[in-house]
């Protein structure tokens, strides 16, 4: 049988060639007839889609025109030039309106501009008219109410709402078209008549058939005038508001073979009666919020062939009974929170094509699915299911095209026949248990299969021998697994159409050959993290295609080559974690990277400079140069996130760094940089991260903190600065993490510091701030972590920190505080150590009783 989502089409179909005279002999075509077609094509724009009028040979019969039909007598009556991509605009003086004898007329998916032309009004023999997704654009003219001869009208907008019926109303538009047995406005806004369309339909059109209003912004409830339309057999009111429950009427249509509702607002209980009704085989109530409740206990009686209920909240299991829906083809229960084991009686639905019961809380092991031969599509995926998959015969699903089953725990081997079926395409066994794959035989591996995911499984033994037969391969992804095997890169030299490749973290130890031909000629994406790579492979210098290298955790040594810089398809680079020591060419100022990370290496010398960078991190190398050399040939719109932690920079930080201006993250902790903090870095509005801990930082910190400050992490300690500390803070409302320790600040702590409620840790240790705990720190209810040790803080503590709920650190030792300490549940998880060196104070967990 069709596919249902291919049924309107068939029945259009239909009609459609008997209009065009398959029963009635073809006439030879008038001139008069053949000088209008010619007229119009000439007035047409032919685009490379045109597959008809490309052959409107004026030497020829026009009858015979791909396209054309005549009546016996010669005049045209059908046309179809449905996807042939025209593109130009229509008016009312087209030859087109010149051919009344037109019975049926289709011009479908093209591209005409501006608005539909009221001479379409001229057809008045149309029985068929379909402009479906045709380009016009406004409102539809009125003059199309007065084909009163019309049986199918298909007026769907090519755009959201491209379309609209407001001027003439709907009544106007249809009142006339008492024959019309099939009507379509797919995306025509129907906005005003969002509570009459019922009613208008129920009076003027009493033999229509099939009903599409998908995305016309309706709204409900659907009124029960509608159910007078006893004919009705397709219905399609999906993806509008009608924010009300499901009609129940809609069951008692004896006649309804299809019936889509997704995305509808559909609320209350799911309409049990529906299953059951006797000719219906299509139904789709996806993406609605009914109250969550159990699936049906029976389904018996049922003829659906497709049920599509996704993103429909249920609850518990699904029932045992789904398999006595013997003619089911497609089941969509993805995202429904279903819970429970998958029932056995899947086994038996036979005429399976899809199945995706992906994104819910299934549990146990995966049904025998060996009788369902036309399989095409199976989705397991998100689910908890266990136990092996080889209680299925994968060598009989000859018509498998996709299998996904990653984000399980699914153990045991991976049947290698599955990659024998000639139709698979894509294979996604990722983040599950599985240990290899069995030791059949690939004859003839699939050659349509273009993407294999088996990463983060627990693979181990031999690399699959059968992966170098998969010719058609673009996507290989089996990274974070156990193999234990060494693999010679020109094993899968056959792989020639490979664009992206990660083995990474695999226990691979991944060999190249010396020469630079390149082993695969479309690849963007080299991933070989931690695969005991000694040098960068050669190959890559006569790449055109590469984008993203990944070779981190390696063992390669010596210095990054040169040629590396002028690959100019190149974006990531990182081979942090590696034995590298040098940069061939320091300034690489040619490169088009983006995204370079050379981190935990042994670099040193000056900084490289890459003027397209967005994120480059230079961390725990031995880097010996200042700052300036990275910043100041920066061009000041590309650079976001720089890390040059724990390096030997020296120097001061330039002013010129404030002109990167979308610099998000700064880390330049634990070097030698000395001077001042300049001016104008904490009023760069984009900065996210600002690090300069650990170095030799003087002066003051600068009260310029940015009005709209975005800053979420602030680390300026194990410094020496001097000063106090800044109320200009206070501006950045989304602080989260503030360091400060370890410098030399004086003065009071700021209360208005107790207002920025997104604080989570807060440093101010080892200082020698004076004056009391500002009690406003009661209202920093995210607070984690405070540290005020070692200072000449004096006062209280603060009763109202008692009432930090999530503050799981307090450390307010060796200041001269004074007082009780307050009492709460928090409070009595610290030790005395949070306490020490306080002589005035008292009370537990101290000795000392007040």
């Amino acid at each position: 049988m069709a596919s249902p989502s291919y049924l309107p089409w068939l029945f259009c179909m239909v009609m459609f060639l008997q209009v065009f005279g398959l029963n009635e002999a073809q006439g030879q075509c008038l001139e008069q007839q053949r000088s209008l077609l010619l007229q119009m094509k000439n007035d047409f724009t032919v685009t490379p889609r045109s597959k008809k009028l490309v052959e409107w040979d004026s030497s020829k019969d026009c009858c015979g025109w791909p396209g054309v039909t005549c009546g016996s007598r010669g005049y045209v009556t059908g046309l179809d030039l449905g996807g042939e991509g025209i593109e130009v605009g229509l008016n009312g003086t087209s030859p087109l309106f010149e051919l009344h004898f037109l019975t049926a007329l289709n011009l479908s998916l093209n591209y005409f501009e501006g608005a539909m032309p009221s001479a379409f009004g001229k057809l008045s023999n149309l029985v068929h008219l379909d402009l479906s997704r045709s380009g016009f654009e406004g409102r539809i003219p009125i003059e199309i109410s007065s084909l009163t001869r019309l049986v199918t009208l298909d007026l769907s907008s090519l755009y959201n709402f491209g379309l609209k019926v407001d001027s003439p109303n709907l009544r106007m538009l249809v009142g006339n078209l008492s024959k019309l047995v099939e009507l379509r406005l797919n995306d025509v806004e129907l906005t005003t008549q969002r509570s009459e369309w019922c009613q208008v339909l129920s009076s003027t059109v009493p033999h229509l058939q099939v009903l599409s209003l998908r995305s016309c912004r309706l709204s409900g409830p659907i009124h029960a005038s509608l159910q007078t339309l006893q004919s009705l057999s397709v219905i399609d009111l999906s993806s509008n508001y009608f924010s009300a429950p499901f009609p129940q009427f809609f069951s008692k249509f004896k006649n309804l073979t299809s019936l889509s509702m997704s995305d509808c607002e559909l609320s209350g209980k799911f309409p049990d009666k529906i299953l059951q009704a006797q000719a219906l085989r299509v139904l789709d109530l996806s993406d609605n919020s009914f109250v969550p409740n159990n699936l049906p206990i029976t389904f018996k009686h049922s003829s659906l062939e497709t049920l599509v209920l996704a993103r429909t909240k249920f609850s518990k299991t699904i029932p045992e009974s789904i398999g006595e829906v013997r003619m089911l083809s497609q089941l969509d229960l993805s995202q429904c929170s279903l819970a429970g084991h998958i029932p056995s009686s899947i086994s038996q639905l036979t005429r399976l094509v899809r199945l995706d019961l992906s994104s819910n809380s299934l549990s146990g092991s995966v049904p025998s699915l060996s009788l369902a031969r036309n399989l095409t599509q199976l989705n397991l995926a998100s689910n908890q299911l266990t136990g092996s998959i080889l209680s299925t015969d994968w060598k009989r699903l000859s018509q498998l095209e996709n299998v996904l089953l990653q984000s399980n725990s699914l153990t045991g081997s991976v049947p290698a026949a599955m990659f024998g079926i000639p139709s698979l395409q894509q294979v996604y066994l990722l983040n599950n248990h599985f240990i290899g794959f069995t030791e059949e035989l690939i004859r003839t591996p699939s050659p349509l299969l273009t993407k294999l995911s088996a990463s983060r499984n627990a693979l181990k033994g031999q690399f699959p021998a059968f992966i170098s037969g998969l010719r058609g391969l673009v996507d290989l992804d089996l990274s974070d697994n156990n193999f234990g095997d060494t693999l010679h890169m020109d094993s899968l030299s056959q792989l020639k159409d490979l664009e992206s490749l990660d083995l990474s973290n695999s226990n691979l130890s991944v060999e190249f050959g010396k020469d630079y031909s390149p082993f695969f000629p479309k690849l963007t994406t080299l991933f070989l993290a931690s695969c005991h790579l000694k040098e960068i492979p050669a190959f890559l210098k006569a790449s055109a295609t590469i984008a993203h290298v990944e070779m981190s955790d390696n063992q390669i040594h010596g210095s990054i080559p040169s040629w590396i810089w002028d690959i100019t398809s190149l974006e990531t680079l990182k081979l942090s974690q590696n034995s590298l020591q040098s940069i061939e060419t320091p300034h690489p100022s040619s490169s088009g990277i983006e995204m370079l990370d050379l981190s935990s290496n042994r670099l040193h010398g000056e900084l490289p400079n890459l003027p397209s960078a967005r994120y480059i991190n230079l961390t725990s190398n031995h880097f010996n140069s200042t700052i300036s050399s990275i910043i100041n040939e920066l061009p000041y719109s590309t650079l976001e996130f720089l890390y040059i932690a724990s390096n030997n920079l020296y120097g001061t930080i330039p002013d010129s760094i404030c002109k990167v201006e979308y610099l998000y993250l700064l880390d330049l902790t634990d070097n030698f940089l000395s001077g001042a903090i300049p001016a104008c870095l904490p009023m760069i509005g984009n900065t996210r991260v600002l690090s300069i801990g650990g170095n030799n930082i003087t002066g003051i910190i600068p009260d310029t903190f940015a009005t709209q400050c975005m800053l979420l992490t602030l680390d300026l300690s194990s410094n020496s600065l001097l000063g106090g500390v800044p109320k200009s803070l206070t501006d950045c409302a989304q602080l989260q993490v503030l360091n400060l320790s370890s410098n030399q600040l004086t003065g009071e702590i700021p209360f208005e510091l107790g207002y920025v409620s997104s604080l989570v840790s807060l440093n101010m240790s080892h200082n020698s701030l004076t004056g009391p705990i500002p009690a406003s720190f009661g209202n920093l209810t995210s607070l984690d972590s405070l540290d005020l040790a070692k200072n000449e803080l004096s006062g209280v503590i603060p009763v109202q920190l008692a009432a930090l709920k999530l503050l799981s650190f307090l450390n307010v030792s060796y200041n001269q505080l004074e007082g009780m300490i307050p009492d709460g549940p928090q409070f009595r998880k610290f030790s005395e150590a949070s306490f020490l060196g306080n002589k005035g104070l008292c009370g537990f967990p101290l000795s000392k009783h007040c």
